[in-house]
């Protein structure tokens, strides 16, 4: 197994180690670009057989199905992880490696510290997307200034993971304080 020496390292250390943390955020993130690459390979390969190898025109509502379920392969990945985050705290990634679940915080900050968890990432610019399409232009500057907000999270986040590897990450911390 190509994880086994970094799940060994990890425990004898008692706590995430650097390279189990990054194994973990490498493994979801390969997750999310197979899920992506899966949902487009299919889409091309409908649109192949619908315009007979290419020689005609994709009719627009193929192409609009096609759009729309590639698109929603972001929020039913966050959905996913969502899922893994709130009953065994800790990602796909994470239960893979075997790393030791965070402590989950009570319901109310629980809520908070998962919505503000960067897993959930593509969730939001799902949101945003979405926004975008129906022309809610409140919704999209909003959404837009909470992405890079959270995405200003999570590369604190990181950058916190690379100096002090066992100490809480910056969306802990606040739903912690919510």
């Amino acid at each position: 197994m190509p994880f086994a020496s970094i799940r060994r390292r990890s425990r004898a250390a008692g706590r995430p180690t650097r390279a189990a943390a990054a194994a973990a955020c490498a493994y979801d993130l390969a997750t999310l670009i197979a899920l992506l690459a899966a949902g487009a390979l299919l889409g091309a390969l409908w649109l192949l057989v619908r315009t007979d190898g290419g020689r005609l025109d994709a009719p627009s509502a193929d192409a609009t199905l096609i759009a729309t379920l590639c698109a929603a392969l972001l929020p039913a990945w966050a959905a996913m992880q969502g899922r893994a985050l709130w009953t065994r705290g800790r990602t796909a990634g994470g239960a893979r490696l075997t790393l030791a679940p965070t402590a989950l915080p009570a319901p109310g900050p629980r809520a908070l510290w998962l919505a503000l968890h960067p897993a959930l990432l593509p969730a939001w610019w799902w949101l945003l997307m979405a926004a975008l399409v129906a022309e809610l232009w409140l919704l999209v500057w909003a959404f837009l200034a909470l992405g890079a907000a959270l995405h200003m999270l999570a590369v604190g986040s990181a950058l916190l993971a690379l100096l002090r590897p066992g100490g809480a990450p910056l969306h802990a911390r606040l739903a912690a304080r919510a």
